[in-house]
């Protein structure tokens, strides 16, 4: 069989994409939060490179003490003539207080921690610094969806596709109409292929014989991810029954 390959959407796991919009939403919110914060102490932005400063350096409170002495022009230049050692400057400055700002940046650093983020976050956290704030790009949200939408590879994975495609199409005609067959009633071959998710009418509305029924309909989708396992045995039967040049 003599075919000219062109991929096909598989899906897009939602899941994930959620998971990670949440993630960089939250991100930049609490970016913010930290920019007010240090705003208000420093009276001046919280720029990438500060925060990605305040990230790196331990403690925070050495980070803050250092770049408040940087920005004070007397302590400046005893620090810049290297005449007392920074330890010493630190010791004998009157610092305004600030736990609230240090206490904001560290529960932010452990959050990142957490979530094991610290590293993307500052891998990109240029792009959301625009005009002194920080925002989450369309860019970003663009990248995570393209991350976690998959597509077939080859002309089997398109004839098992199809196979699947049909399937999903055969079983949600009968749902149309009363039934109610989701991807576990299925012969195990196929329960890995397929994902249920729930149509726009409930059975009370199909007038089914379930009048006072208001559970929705079950629809069934190609899974996104059949593909990304090596031992899905309809693609091996597709592989084996089918030749593609």
């Amino acid at each position: 069989m003599k075919t000219r390959f062109e991929k096909r959407l598989i899906g897009c796991d939602q899941v994930a994409i959620n998971q990670k919009l949440d993630l960089w939403q939250d991100a930049t919110a609490q970016l913010n939060d930290l920019s007010r914060s240090w705003d208000e102490y420093f009276e001046e932005p919280f720029t990438p490179e500060l925060i990605t400063g305040a990230l790196r350096t331990k403690p925070v409170e050495y980070f803050i003490q250092v770049h408040f002495i940087q920005n004070d022009p007397e302590l400046a230049k005893l620090a810049e003539a290297q005449r007392v050692k920074m330890e010493k400057l630190i010791e004998i400055t009157d610092f305004p207080d600030y736990e609230q700002l240090k206490n904001t940046i560290v529960a932010f650093k452990d959050w990142l921690v957490r979530k094991n983020f610290q590293n993307e976050l500052e891998n990109s956290i240029e792009k959301l610094y625009i005009d002194e704030k920080y925002v989450f790009p369309d860019a970003i949200k663009a990248s995570i969806e393209d991350q976690h939408t998959y597509f077939t590879r080859d002309e089997y994975e398109n004839a098992a596709l199809e196979l699947i495609e049909n399937v999903c199409a055969a079983i949600n005609a009968i749902n149309d109409l009363g039934g109610n067959i989701s991807g576990k009633d299925l012969p195990y071959i196929l329960q890995s292929c397929i994902t249920t998710g729930t149509g726009a009418k409930t059975f009370g509305e199909l007038k089914s014989g379930a009048s006072e029924s208001r559970f929705f309909v079950p629809r069934l989708f190609p899974n996104w991810g059949m593909f990304q396992r090596e031992d899905n045995a309809l693609l091996l039967h597709v592989k084996t029954n089918l030749k593609f040049q």
